[in-house]
């Protein structure tokens, strides 16, 4: 039986004999509410008595709580005998924990949050306050978010690095969003100026992982409260909408483009990161000039990236890079801003030329794919094959589409390629049928945008 977490019971588990007249004068014992509690300790049925007394200071309401709790820390019984009680009567203890969660979970909407905001500040142990958390999580309310946030905000920093207390704070705090995520994201903004900064970025974690789409303008409004939010923020966000076709890439793309000139350098890298998972080509010459630093840790963050976009393993050298850059450019302005029109014109063997030249550069990937679409239906076999593998290499959430369409094809060189194409693409084993990859992939973007 946990004394200082369940006032209740603690307060059931005292004897008659600390209930002497002589008591009378200790505080909490004048009032009138205390004295009927106290009363029901009397009663012969351990059961009846601690869940009558669970009830009745529930519902007196926050009134009678100070008073009680006078009196229990001014008669608490010493270790010894409180052990040798307990180890009596284990009977006694189940039935008064097993009485008072029923007593809990009945008013959990009315007199808990008093009770236990109590409770709270007359028992700052990080282990009493970590047990009301799970308290909590397992009434699973909603409309206890803020609550929970007040009892988890004065972990200090040393103790937020306990796995405990951070996995049972994320436990809850995810388990309360998945219950109702906008009642927990309304909690979330109102409290969110006063958190600690390790439960700020738990919260945005677990945000990450239950709100799905819905997370992202929750997520883009909480930038600016600290650095190490921003980090996780730009990061995430980032992977929430990836490639796809997502209403929120525009709003992440704005504040990853502005975190390529944050001052703080960790914001400035998870920027840079987040640049690659988004694809994003327009940021490429700010890449560049971050290249251009000597062999920091920030430059070798913007040279993965770069890699990533290019598709290219050059050396770590920016003149390099430059020169890369130039001549894709050069490429996109003399043959790729023109690519549909040729494929829809050019003899076929011409075609698998373009085709083969347009896979060597995945940095207009998503340009490039609108493109190969002319070449799928050109009438030669090997020249929808070739725009197959081309979408297979150029690796883009924007080649799903006409890959899927691809797998109708009336040859059959031309669906294996495309299949091919997309167990790569996705990650996913679907048997190589148009229907099975439609439901798969609506399965895929529900669980995307449902966290």
């Amino acid at each position: 039986m946990n004394r200082p977490i369940t006032l209740c019971l603690a307060l059931a588990s005292l004897t008659p004999s600390a209930l002497a007249d002589g008591d009378a004068a200790k505080p909490g014992f004048t009032d009138p509410g205390a004295k009927r509690v106290w009363k029901l300790l009397e009663s012969q049925e351990p059961e009846a008595s601690a869940k009558q007394m669970a009830e009745t200071l529930l519902e007196e309401g926050p009134e009678l709580i100070p008073a009680l709790y006078s009196a229990w820390t001014g008669h608490r019984p010493s270790p010894s005998t409180d052990q040798e009680a307990r180890a009596t009567s284990p009977t006694r203890a189940d039935a008064e924990r097993e009485a008072m969660e029923r007593a809990l979970h009945q008013y959990r909407n009315t007199k808990l949050p008093p009770f236990l905001r109590f409770v709270a500040q007359n028992h700052p142990a990080w282990q009493e306050r970590l047990r009301l958390v799970d308290l909590l999580r397992s009434l699973g309310d909603p409309r206890s978010t803020e609550l929970l946030l007040e009892l988890s905000g004065p972990f200090s920093a040393e103790e937020w690095r306990s796995p405990v207390i951070h996995g049972t704070v994320s436990r809850a705090l995810q388990e309360l969003l998945g219950k109702n995520p906008e009642i927990t994201f309304a909690a979330l903004r109102r409290q969110w100026k006063t958190l600690p900064v390790p439960l700020e970025i738990l919260c945005l974690q677990a945000v990450t992982h239950v709100g799905g789409d819905e997370a992202i303008p929750f997520l883009l409004g909480r930038i600016g409260s600290s650095e190490a939010g921003d980090t996780l923020i730009l990061t995430t966000t980032a992977w929430l909408v990836g490639e796809g076709a997502s209403p929120h890439r525009t709003a992440v793309l704005r504040r990853v483009r502005n975190g390529l000139t944050h001052r703080d350098p960790e914001v400035l890298r998870a920027a840079v990161a987040a640049v690659a998972i988004l694809h994003d080509r327009e940021s490429t010459e700010p890449l560049l000039r971050l290249l251009e630093q000597d062999e920091t840790i920030t430059s070798r963050v913007a040279w993965e990236s770069l890699q990533t976009l290019s598709g290219r393993r050059l050396p770590l050298r920016a003149e390099t890079w430059w020169g890369w850059w130039e001549a894709e450019r050069n490429w996109w302005q003399e043959i790729g801003s023109s690519l549909e029109s040729q494929l829809e014109s050019a003899a076929p063997e011409d075609c698998v030329r373009l085709v083969r030249d347009a896979a060597t550069h995945p940095l207009y990937r998503h340009d490039l794919t609108d493109a190969l679409e002319a070449a799928l239906k050109r009438e030669a076999p090997w020249v929808r094959s070739a725009a197959c593998a081309a979408l297979h290499m150029l690796n883009s959430e924007t080649a799903i589409r006409p890959l899927v369409d691809a797998l109708e094809d009336p040859h059959g060189a031309v669906r294996a390629v495309a299949y091919a194409g997309l167990r790569s693409i996705t990650g996913l084993e679907v048997p190589p049928t148009t229907a099975a990859w439609s439901d798969a992939l609506q399965e895929r973007s529900r669980q995307r945008t449902n966290g």
